[in-house]
Formats: structure tokens, C-alpha cells, sequence
């Protein structure tokens, strides 16, 4: 006697599970890596937790990412690397006004902090282990520190505060402007654009104190 249900008029079992594409899968890992890297950072981010968030299993995440070091730099380091990159080139491309590029640049890495905070703070809590997984927040800002002293030599000025050490401070500025601005400025009168002006005006004092 056959006791199994009929499954007479029931879809195959491949057409009622819809098979996601790659490259849906993959956004769904990144943005569950972004999320637990910047709550855990490197060292306490679980990829069982990551495929749980991205709702699939562990053992396919690994089919799309070697290991978590890998999850780590392309969910987080490479677009904090991308961004400064291509502001680099978009200030290259501008006239040679040093004000004005330092405004832009600083206004830009802003906006972008304030839209991609995790990213932020899954490098600030994991940085303890970046040169072991191949980058650094110090690196990152170094081609920025070599810009502007181009600038200085292009100005014929002699900087202040050393070029390297000016581009972090003025990077720790932004990045605590964003991380703490609601408790900075629990005003709703004060709005981001003040924050942002206000800002952007102190670091081109602090990497050209020079220049008006």
C-alpha cells in the first residue's frame, strides 16, 4: 500500500525554491559582513554569524570567499580604498587651488563617512590586526599625505605640522565629527552642513595654515 501524499499539480521541487543569482548572493555576504565587522570587528566577527545575517550557509559563503581575512578587505577595506582613490583623482582632475581642494576633499570624506559609518568603525575596532591581514588606516591615508606635500612644494611654502601627521589628525577630526555628532551637537538647530562646514574650514587651517 503506497502511504506517501500525492504530489499530483505541485510544482517541482526546483521551480518552488527560486535559485538566487551570484551576484544577489554575493551583495547579501557583504552586507551581512559589513554589519557584523563593524559591530565585532575583525577579530570578533563570525562567519557562521555572516552567512546567518545573509541568510544562507556557511559552507556556501566559503564557496564565494576564501576566508573572513578576504570577506574583510573586500567588504570593507576595498570601498574605504576605492573612495579615497577616486577622490584623489577627482582632485588632480580640479584647478590647482589649494582652499578649494582641501574644502572638497574634506567635504567629500565627510559625506561619505556620515553614509558609510560601519565601514569606519569596523576599521577603527579591527585595526589592531590590519598589517596581519594586509592594510592599514595609516596606509590608506598616506597618498593623501603625499599630496599635500606636492602642495607645499608647488606653494613654495614650508608646512607647519608635518604632512603626514596633519592628514590624520585632520582624517580623526571628520571620523569623530560623525562617530560622535549626536552627542556633539544634540541641538537639532545644528544640522550637518553647519557640522560639516565648520569642519572642513579648521582642517585647511590645520594642513595650510599658511594660506588664507
Amino acid at each position: 500500500m503506497n502511504l506517501r501524499p500525492s504530489t499530483a499539480g505541485e510544482p517541482p521541487a526546483t521551480a518552488r525554491r527560486r535559485r538566487r543569482p551570484t551576484e544577489e548572493v554575493r551583495a547579501l555576504i557583504l552586507a551581512a559582513a559589513r554589519s557584523e565587522f563593524a559591530e565585532k570587528g575583525m577579530a570578533g566577527a563570525k562567519t557562521r554569524k555572516i552567512a546567518e545575517l545573509a541568510g544562507i550557509s556557511e559552507r556556501l559563503l566559503f564557496k564565494y570567499f576564501v576566508n573572513k581575512a578576504q570577506l574583510f578587505r573586500i567588504s570593507i577595506v576595498e570601498p574605504f580604498r576605492d573612495k579615497i582613490n577616486d577622490l584623489h583623482a577627482e582632485l588632480d582632475s580640479m584647478a590647482p587651488d589649494i582652499r578649494e581642494r582641501n574644502l572638497h576633499g574634506a567635504q567629500e570624506t565627510y559625506l561619505f563617512l556620515s553614509k558609510n559609518s560601519d565601514l569606519l568603525k569596523a576599521l577603527i575596532k579591527s585595526s589592531e590586526i590590519g598589517r596581519e591581514i594586509g592594510y592599514s588606516l595609516s596606509d590608506l591615508l598616506s597618498g593623501s599625505a603625499d599630496r599635500i606635500r606636492e602642495q607645499h612644494v608647488n606653494s613654495q611654502t614650508v608646512p607647519i605640522v608635518e604632512p603626514g601627521r596633519a592628514v590624520r589628525y585632520a582624517f580623526a577630526m571628520v571620523a569623530g565629527s560623525v562617530l560622535l555628532h549626536d552627542w556633539l551637537y544634540p541641538d537639532s538647530e545644528i544640522g550637518t552642513e553647519n557640522d560639516m562646514a565648520s569642519v572642513t574650514a579648521i582642517i585647511h587651517k590645520i594642513l595650510h595654515p599658511n594660506l588664507k
